[in-house]
């Protein structure tokens, strides 16, 4: 929503997955006012470039490893 330029708080407040005390006291709005500014969005746009790839590449090891397991039990099966 930051990335977008969505900066409202209560919009906010309905992304935030906090305990309904906090968002019925108003505390979590509270929390979440504040501006943002363009070098601060940009920082984070490459925070979440960087995680969403580290995410890639994760599921990229995992699949190999689980294709690298599956073909290390069909060659035991065979034997």
């Amino acid at each position: 929503m930051l990335i977008r330029g969505e900066t409202g708080s209560e919009a906010l407040v309905r992304s935030v997955y906090g305990n309904r005390k906090n968002r019925k006291s108003g505390r979590l709005k509270e929390c979440l006012t504040g501006n943002m500014k363009a070098h601060q969005r940009l920082k984070l746009i490459a925070c979440k470039r960087q995680f969403d790839l580290s995410e890639n590449r994760i599921q990229l090891y995992l699949n190999e490893m689980q294709n690298f397991t599956k073909n290390i039990l069909a060659k035991k099966s065979a034997i």
